[in-house]
């Protein structure tokens, strides 16, 4: 399969949590309300299942996919809001292993957040949203030896369909880090492979479906420099607005 991730044609935001927590991966609901007002006066928001067909598409508005890492509990109101009020899209990425229950892979934060539960990911998915996979347990995938990165890739994917009774398409690799085995263990699994632009990641490799960057939006992000960088697509810009992706 070839898709276009030119940067010009398709911005991808990524999203963790949508709270009031202090921590450099939130945006507060106000701002996520006040940002896709803002995105939506600019842009066409699609699906993951747009970016294969997205030079046959003729769009009013530049198209715009905005995706979710992780799954905390903290979305799911906001996204549910947010598809009712703005007909918002996207896709969301449940750590396999941790579906209802508390991070406890993340051993560097400084507090604890409960992902969302089976049935909240089910109303999710009836809202209009897609599901795809961050592994089983959110392991860096460069630092596993061939069998369990092979286990994290193929189990998450039987388990959320299983578990969700969806087709599951798209892998987003923990913390942005991916190598070729990575990228080539995905291929047999998975359509699309979501990475970051953050400095915790690897850029996109060209038009790689595999390889595909995103803008991590984060605490420290005013609105201005998001639609900035959305419509630069450009990470010089950005530097104060990514951070480590999770």
């Amino acid at each position: 399969m070839s898709i276009s991730t030119d940067h010009g044609i398709v911005p991808i935001l990524c999203f963790h949590h949508i709270s009031d927590l202090e921590y450099y991966t939130a945006i507060s609901h106000a701002r996520f309300v006040a940002l896709l007002l803002r995105l939506k006066e600019k842009f066409t928001l699609i699906d993951a299942s747009d970016l294969g067909r997205i030079t046959l598409r003729t769009f009013t508005k530049p198209p715009l996919l905005l995706t979710f890492d992780d799954a905390y509990e903290d979305n799911v109101d906001p996204l549910l809001e947010a598809a009712d009020s703005f007909d918002c899209k996207g896709i969301i990425f449940p750590v396999a292993n941790y579906i209802g229950k508390h991070n406890d892979w993340n051993v560097k934060a400084h507090y604890r957040a409960r992902h969302a539960s089976r049935s909240q990911l089910r109303e999710l998915l009836d809202a209009g949203y897609q599901i795809g996979s961050h592994t089983l347990d959110h392991i860096n995938l460069v630092r596993l030896e061939h069998v369990p990165m092979r286990t994290q890739i193929k189990d998450s994917r039987k388990r959320l369909e299983d578990s969700l009774q969806t087709r599951i398409e798209a892998i987003s690799y923990p913390f942005g880090w991916f190598n070729w085995e990575v990228v080539e263990m995905s291929s047999e699994h998975y359509r699309l492979g979501f990475s970051t632009l953050s400095r915790g990641g690897v850029s996109c490799w060209g038009k790689n479906p595999y390889a595909i960057g995103r803008l991590s939006v984060g605490l420290t992000a005013c609105i201005d420099q998001i639609i900035a960088g959305v419509e630069n697509w450009s990470v010089t810009e950005l530097d104060e607005m990514v951070g480590y992706s999770e």
